[in-house]
């Protein structure tokens, strides 16, 4: 289902002129407002071209979108807004560049005041503080198509990796079944070479020992230290 939605700069941290005074936006009026906000009975947060509910009855006011959350990040409060068809492809296009927030706030001084609640937000291109409106992050349906692919791709990449490890496996296996192969044949090799050419009970020299287990070396593949080790177990070497 298509979604216009936006992940947006309501208000960065600072003080913000207003025609009652200063506006100090800060972490505070960020907690203040997502509270207030979160309540059973919170009425849903509108947003309009411009400030119609500013004079008008709200109710009467024609709404272009919602806010859907509010969140408070270390510079700035963000909201998530949830746009009908025609204007977000507005703000999307820059038809429409920025918003302004309209909100109830409290008096800490003379001529300084804290937003505490998000009445409304209006869409304008004359925004009173500066970088309101700015987009942070897209969640359309196009990058809802691209999250999709990308848990598709990432789901084939999982597979891959299992193939992988299957056939690392099966590759462990069979080489671990080649090498008792080529060990079972060796073992033959020799066995054969040795009813064939050894008599066990024999005496021979030093030499004729080393022959031997070089003949057998280059007939079987075994080391000639290993050849020869096993060869002085079985004949008796002489002098000579």
């Amino acid at each position: 289902m298509k979604t216009n939605k936006l992940l947006q700069v309501l208000s960065p941290y600072g003080n913000w002129q207003h025609s009652k005074g200063n506006q100090i936006v800060d972490e505070q009026a960020a907690d203040e407002m997502i509270k207030k906000s979160k309540r059973i009975f919170a009425k849903k947060i509108p947003i309009y071209i411009g400030h119609p509910d500013e004079h008008t009855n709200p109710s009467k006011c024609k709404e272009v979108g919602f806010v859907e959350n509010i969140i408070k990040t270390s510079n700035a409060i963000l909201i998530v807004a949830n746009y009908n068809n025609d204007v977000f492809s507005k703000i999307i296009s820059k038809e429409i560049k920025s918003m302004s927030p309209r909100w109830e706030m409290q008096k800490i001084s003379d001529t300084n005041y804290r937003p505490i609640r998000l009445v409304s937000v209006g869409l304008t291109n004359n925004p009173n503080i500066a970088n309101s409106g700015y987009i942070i992050d897209f969640s359309t349906s196009q990058s809802a198509f691209i999250k999709e692919q990308n848990e598709r791709i990432n789901a084939s990449i999982q597979h891959c990796k299992k193939l992988i490890d299957r056939t690392n496996t099966t590759a462990r296996k069979a080489l671990k079944m080649a090498n008792q192969l080529a060990k079972n044949n060796l073992t033959e090799r020799l066995d054969k070479y040795n009813n064939q050419n050894i008599n066990t009970y024999s005496h021979k020299t030093f030499a004729e020992v080393s022959e031997q287990a070089k003949k057998i070396s280059q007939q079987t593949g075994e080391s000639y230290t290993k050849a020869f080790a096993r060869l002085k177990k079985q004949i008796n070497i002489t002098k000579g």
